[in-house]
């Protein structure tokens, strides 16, 4: 069957590898690599036999993986780490050259294999930190955002490394070449944005008109890959041009931002040093042609390519090391403060904290700000971050997962944490440390699924919140609305089913099921407020006429008229139509002086 059955033994090797991978409760990248060996033209067994038809196919995966993530990417981004990119990257490429020099001249070998040993370790592998990063949760990070900065111009360097290393006998041979590869990359990027901001939108917005989302998938895919390939035909590099596609792309209304940016912490230098360490899978092409043009001998090929797989298979648990070594560090070094926007001159006392500035966050924050509660956002997006400075909205500048930036938020001061983040891992991740280090703080959460629901609750969350099922509700509502279904009956039915998704009790302990009745008894006991619209029962006519506290069992302990606020208006007053009242009760007793008040039209 050829390259059919050598996909067949990828796919269950890989399979076999993913599932040790997770019994071990280890990355399922390391089950892939192993697996990857396992099947390998080296090792004994079941092995693919077309190894340079697989390489191509892999090559096409990596290509629609980057591709995939320039999707995600927007050049506006990129800015809080283009000199980081830009400059940092060519200097870790020269160290890295010289750092292997001195090694391979310390192994004993000759100037020529040492100088090829540091071009090959000065790169590391797209495929592995990207799958890392995945399936550790931290794409998003400023972390991530620096690595995959520094990756873009490693795949950049690629070329050059080709030209250069084969010429070290005569580099007045190689320079020409060099500025001509240089050329060649500088044109294909000014094409590129040209075709990312002016023919491919439109060819989108073509495409999308027809209603098929098949073939939609379908052009995005051949674009990916089409001006991947068009970069390999001019010399460049096959998944560069893939990335780059995506990343003009994701400029149009048609592309998908998911991911965001923070600031700088000194968590960054430590993350990327961990997780950039391993070599590149380019090292397998460079050492392939450096075997073959006698550079290197099989010997020192051997050692190359053993390096580079187990640096590769090691990424993940090194780069599991970066928050327990940065907690370290934190003791003994002193860390620099967090930018902050519209921050309170004295500084913040009995605030909310927010933690997520996106839609839901600022709808909170302009509902606070407008009844003059104090708060504060934690948001790690520069757009976002630019939106609450331009609103007035206090704002911490960095990742609200990181412990240094929820102290900047000043928790013990905090009355309670409102987490509006989507990601369920930073959640989780605040939770615990909020519920470990200021156990009485009143926490909100948003959830994605009953699952997560009783997770959080069980961490010590106070209320979780779901999405769906609060659109759900608003959708029934107009719904019932619509049909002249009456509003008490309404909303009697959708405290009802928040009280059953809300409420249960997902604990045993004696304790909690103590504070969930307390919660219950509370809100059967609860403060509303009521408008009266001008055909209301009760305007012109007095607390004494009405009776309201006999009719009902509910009362009325305040009255907000033009701006002033009554407190337990006496027996004669009388209601006029626009008095927003204070109503307090039980459910059923909040229902019947609705019934009564009717609602403002």
């Amino acid at each position: 069957m050829g390259i059919a059955a050598d996909i067949v033994i990828i796919v269950v090797a890989a399979l076999f590898g993913g599932l040790l991978a997770q019994k071990l409760r280890q990355p399922l990248i390391l089950g892939y690599i192993l697996a990857g060996v396992a099947v390998g033209p080296f090792t004994a067994g079941a092995t693919v036999s077309d190894v340079h038809e697989i390489e191509k196919l892999a090559e096409i995966g990596v290509a629609l993986l980057l591709f995939a993530l320039g999707l995600e990417f927007s050049l506006k981004e990129l800015k809080p780490v283009r000199y980081v990119a830009l400059i940092g990257a060519p200097l870790q490429i020269l160290l890295t050259i010289g750092y292997g020099f001195l090694i391979g001249r310390w192994l004993g070998w000759g100037t020529v294999p040492s100088l090829w040993l540091g071009g090959l370790v000065s790169l590391s592998s797209t495929m592995v930190i990207l799958k890392t990063l995945m399936n550790q949760g931290m794409l998003g990070t400023l972390s991530s955002r620096v690595m995959i900065g520094i990756l873009i111009v490693q795949d950049l360097a690629v070329v050059p490394l080709l030209i250069m290393l084969p010429q070290l006998s005569n580099p007045a041979t190689g320079l020409p070449m060099l500025g001509i590869a240089a050329v060649k990359s500088a044109v294909f990027l000014v094409l590129m944005f040209f075709l990312g901001t002016r023919i491919l939108p439109w060819l989108l917005a073509k495409v999308a008109r027809w209603n098929s989302r098949e073939l939609f998938v379908l052009t995005i895919t051949a674009i990916g890959l089409g001006v991947g390939y068009a970069t390999y035909l001019v010399g460049l590099s096959f998944a560069f041009g893939a990335f780059v596609a995506g990343m003009v792309l994701s400029e149009s209304d048609y592309g998908h931002q998911a991911l965001s940016d923070i600031i700088y912490g000194n968590v960054v230098p430590l993350a990327v040093g961990l997780g950039m360490f391993q070599i590149g899978e380019f090292s397998f092409v460079l050492s392939q042609v450096g075997i073959s043009g006698g550079f290197l001998n099989s010997e020192q090929h051997a050692f190359i390519l053993s390096a580079t797989i187990i640096s590769m298979l090691i990424t993940p648990l090194v780069s599991g090391l970066t928050g327990p070594l940065y907690g370290l560090t934190r003791r003994y070094f002193k860390r620099d403060a967090l930018e902050t926007v519209n921050l309170p001159k004295d500084g913040l006392h009995n605030h909310i904290v927010i933690a997520g500035g996106g839609r839901v966050g600022q709808h909170i924050a302009k509902v606070l700000q407008q009844l003059e509660v104090p708060f504060v956002i934690i948001e790690l997006s520069h757009r976002l971050i630019e939106d609450c400075k331009r609103c007035g909205y206090p704002a911490i500048y960095g990742d609200a997962s990181q412990e240094v930036v929820l102290e900047a938020a000043q928790l013990e001061e905090a009355e309670q944490l409102l987490i509006t983040i989507p990601h369920i891992t930073t959640t989780e991740t605040i939770v615990r440390y909020v519920h470990r280090n200021f156990p009485n703080l009143n926490m909100v959460v948003r959830a994605e699924g009953m699952e997560q629901l009783a997770e959080l609750y069980a961490d010590g969350v106070h209320m979780v919140i779901l999405p769906e099922l609060e659109a759900g509700l608003e959708i029934a509502r107009q719904a019932l609305i619509s049909l002249k279904m009456p509003i008490p009956i309404i909303q009697s039915f959708t405290d009802k089913v928040r009280r059953e998704q809300y409420h249960s009790d997902f604990s045993s302990s004696a304790g909690n099921r103590e504070i969930r009745l307390l919660k219950n008894a509370r809100e059967l006991l609860e403060l509303t407020w009521q408008r009266l619209g001008e055909e209301s029962l009760l305007v012109g006519r007095s607390l004494r006429e009405l009776d309201i506290r006999k009719q009902t069992g509910a009362s009325i302990v305040g009255v907000l008229r033009d701006g002033e606020f009554i407190s337990n208006p006496h027996a004669e007053f009388v209601f006029a139509a626009g008095d927003l009242l204070a109503v307090i009760g039980n459910l059923a007793q909040r229902t019947a002086i609705k019934g009564i008040a009717g609602e403002e039209k």
